[in-house]
């Protein structure tokens, strides 16, 4: 599939914002939004990605902007696809510095993305999907896997989703879930979502009380994908004191286009997540070819792994 890539930016109020019908049973407790300009979000992740006269994906990115409180507390919400089109990926960015990503997913109806934070200032926060015609999609299913605490005790949570034989995980997430199916927007510290080729992993740190874990991944049949290219890119954390930047990239190579990433944090020495960081951004580049994440260190020498997952052919 070779379309022009377009972008589609959405600014909410400080209302409560209701998704679309397909997604009205877990919506969020809470969305604070405002009109900001997601203009960042594709600087950021175009940085990453310079142009190429390459193949893509001519994704449809839809962004909806929200913005922090003045003085601290949560963003986020969802952004839904245009109609005729579905989600591919989603991607979220803090324009705080000091932002925390908490969500970051897909939504369980595949309408679109949702994603949250913590942060400060008044600042923007941005939720992207990347939207393509539904009937690429034709034949997708769904892999969950649930997770129950009630010791309402801070722990690590470290959880593999694996999709049906015969399909490839094309986007994922994990969500803190009340009983009533609504998403809680504070979440977990996330240290870690990103696809493999036939699953989801998701890690994230904190207490979710008598809510669930959802870790979730959206599965297509693989005879709907070319060849599959998968691309790690890395950076490692300096030495010092305090929060330090770090941020990371994965391009997909010429021919290829990304259908599918993530990222996460791991401690010096270490293979799996762990919580050594904090996101402020995990997204699809502006021109669909790479995969752009970024973050603050607090651990020396911690490294910051970002994923991306290419075809050359996808929908048909």
């Amino acid at each position: 599939m070779q379309m022009q890539s377009t972008t589609t930016r959405t600014t909410r109020s400080t209302r409560t914002t209701r998704p679309s019908r397909t997604t009205r049973r877990i919506r969020p407790t809470a969305v604070l939004g405002a009109a900001l300009s997601a203009a960042a979000l594709a600087a950021s992740v175009a940085a990453a990605a310079p142009a190429s006269a390459a193949v893509d994906g001519g994704y449809h990115h839809a962004m909806a902007n929200f913005a922090f409180p003045s003085t601290s507390g949560y963003a986020g919400g969802y952004v839904d696809c245009p109609a005729g089109r579905l989600p591919i990926a989603s991607g979220a960015l803090s324009h705080d510095p000091m932002g925390i990503l908490m969500s970051n997913t897909l939504t369980t109806a595949g309408t679109g993305a949702y994603a949250t934070a913590s942060g400060s200032g008044g600042r923007a926060f941005t939720v992207q999907a990347d939207c393509v015609p539904a009937s690429v999609l034709g034949g997708s299913t769904l892999a969950t896997r649930v997770v129950r605490d009630r010791r309402n005790v801070w722990r690590d949570f470290r959880e593999t989703v694996t999709c049906p034989s015969g399909t490839v995980a094309y986007g994922g997430g994990g969500t803190v879930t009340s009983p009533e199916g609504i998403y809680d927007h504070r979440g977990l510290y996330i240290s870690g979502s990103v696809p493999g080729v036939q699953g989801w992993t998701y890690a994230g740190t904190g207490s979710i009380g008598g809510n669930a874990l959802v870790v979730e991944a959206h599965c297509l049949p693989r005879t709907r994908l070319g060849r599959i290219v998968v691309v790690d890119g890395a950076a490692t954390a300096t030495d010092g004191a305090g929060r330090l930047p770090i941020s990371a990239s994965a391009r997909c190579p010429v021919g290829t286009f990304p259908f599918s990433g993530g990222a996460w944090f791991r401690a010096e020495g270490s293979s799996v997540p762990g919580l050594v960081g904090y996101f402020t951004a995990s997204a699809m580049g502006a021109d669909g070819r790479s995969w752009f994440a970024a973050g603050t260190t607090f651990a020396p020498r911690a490294q910051l792994i970002t994923r991306v997952l290419c075809t050359d052919r996808l929908g048909r």
